[in-house]
């Protein structure tokens, strides 16, 4: 990912209420700034529903965001790391749970 691509990740977050404008750190490089933004997320699902990112394969470092949800496994995004894959996500779960809104926290 370019540097041109992160900042463009990084406005987006801010945009998309994931990311305070003045908050220091950034989610698409850091990784600890990556964990805060996963809590974000998770704070998104409801209970019953998961937010997991793995490790895509024993011989790389490409991450997977997917979703668990009753036995089901919706994955949201790849990426090269877990900070790009973790910030992709967030731009990503808006749409999610537009298309499953059983996954929203505020789900009845």
């Amino acid at each position: 990912m370019t540097e041109q691509e992160r900042q463009k990740i990084k406005a987006d977050l801010i945009e998309f209420g994931f990311w305070g404008v003045s908050e220091p750190g950034d989610p698409t490089t850091d990784i600890r700034d990556a964990w805060k933004l996963n809590d974000r997320l998770q704070a998104k699902l409801a209970k019953s529903v998961y937010l997991i990112s793995e490790i895509a394969s024993d011989h790389s470092l490409i991450c997977d965001v997917v979703i668990f949800h009753k036995y089901q496994i919706h994955k949201l995004v790849t990426a090269d790391n877990y900070p790009e894959a973790i910030s992709l996500a967030a731009l990503a779960l808006p749409e999610f749970l537009r298309r499953r809104p059983e996954c929203a926290a505020d789900s009845p």
